[in-house]
Formats: structure tokens, C-alpha cells, sequence
């Protein structure tokens, strides 16, 4: 098989750090809407961030 070029890797990491952020922005939906205690909002806190840090860096991917 033929190595990947460095775009097509980009591509697919970008394909799949956005896959990540949508199901981080998926279960934080389906989480918040249940009334939670302080760990609920610790994991809310987190899929948010993690989600927030996936699309970053996936959009970071292509400028370089």
C-alpha cells in the first residue's frame, strides 16, 4: 500500500477529531438536560472542553 501523504493524514485526523467533538457535544446535550450534583457537572464540564480542544485542533490542521 501507498504511504499517506501528510494532507491526506490531516484530513483524516481532521475527519476524526471532529467525530470526537461531535460525540462529546452529543452526550454533554444529553446530559444537561437531567439534574445533576457535582460530579455530573464535573463530566458536563470536561465533554465540553474536550470538545471545545477537538475542533481546535482539527481546525489548526489545515494551516499548517
Amino acid at each position: 500500500p501507498c504511504p499517506m501523504t501528510i494532507q491526506e493524514n490531516n484530513r483524516l485526523m481532521k475527519e476524526q477529531l471532529l467525530s470526537q467533538a461531535r460525540k462529546c457535544r452529543a452526550r454533554y446535550a444529553e446530559l444537561s438536560v437531567k439534574r445533576g450534583n457535582d460530579q455530573r457537572q464535573q463530566m458536563l464540564t470536561e465533554l465540553i472542553t474536550r470538545a471545545v480542544i477537538f475542533e481546535k485542533v482539527a481546525h489548526n490542521l489545515l494551516r499548517v
